[in-house]
């Protein structure tokens, strides 16, 4: 049990989540020879404790693949917002739905869209709602 639970705290900061196929072929032997203890009584934590430290090593292993593909650096986004949300009891309403011009959500061709964003930011800015 102390080897599963210090595994986390033993792999470097760097790991990229790579394990040793000769590792993971001795543990996997060891476990499966382990399981010969599950008829005593007395051992049969060793091969639970074993287990648990093998999918914890492979369970770390593919959190830490997945940090590896994050992206690096500066990422930039690129998007406007349409109209300020604003909390209202539970649900959250834009400034449109407030001032009855809402309108249920429909997807228009992109330069329609473009033109109907330009609009949008005309009118805010002409009520006041826009950020210089």
């Amino acid at each position: 049990m102390v080897g599963a639970c210090a595994l986390p705290w033993v792999l470097p900061e760097t790991w990229n989540g790579q394990l040793p196929s000769g590792a993971l072929l001795a543990g996997s032997c060891l476990w499966l020879a382990s399981l010969a203890l599950l008829r005593f009584p007395r051992w049969v934590l060793v091969p639970l404790a074993l287990g648990l430290m093998g999918l914890t090593a492979l369970g770390l292993a593919r959190r830490a693949r997945w940090e590896e593909a994050l992206p690096r650096g500066f990422q930039a986004l690129e998007g406007h917002i349409g109209a300020p949300w604003t909390r209202q009891g539970e649900r959250l309403r834009s400034a449109w739905h407030r001032t009855g011009q809402g309108q249920p959500f429909t997807c228009a061709p992109r330069a329609a869209a473009q033109k109907i964003a330009t609009a949008d930011v005309r009118k805010q800015t002409d009520m006041g709602l826009g950020h210089g």
